[in-house]
């Protein structure tokens, strides 16, 4: 395999930029995370997050004594909270008469 150097990659300012933006985001949509980076993602205390797995609310993971969550399950405690909004629902109903 070879080997590429520094100066072998010309990247312009906007090319650095944009894969930065990709990395940061790749980042920060991990998709286990620990109990203080989940409470952040749900926008609510480590507390609230434990009293969620104490009355088993939410699934986890506990990998070597570390308790892990898994971003898809913290999307779906998320969507059940979801209120549907009028025309939501009339739009639905609609395209059921379709």
């Amino acid at each position: 395999m070879q080997e590429i150097t520094q100066q072998e990659i010309k990247l312009s300012d906007e090319s650095i930029t944009k894969l930065a933006s990709c990395m940061s985001a790749a980042a920060a949509h991990k998709k286990w995370l620990t109990v203080k980076d989940a409470a952040k993602y749900l926008n609510c205390s480590e507390s609230g997050l434990r009293g969620y797995m104490k009355n088993k609310k939410i699934s986890y993971c506990k990998f070597n004594g570390i308790v892990l969550f898994n971003t898809e399950d913290l999307d779906r405690l998320i969507e059940k909270g979801r209120v549907e909004s009028i025309s939501d629902t009339i739009q639905r109903a609609t395209n059921r008469g379709r």
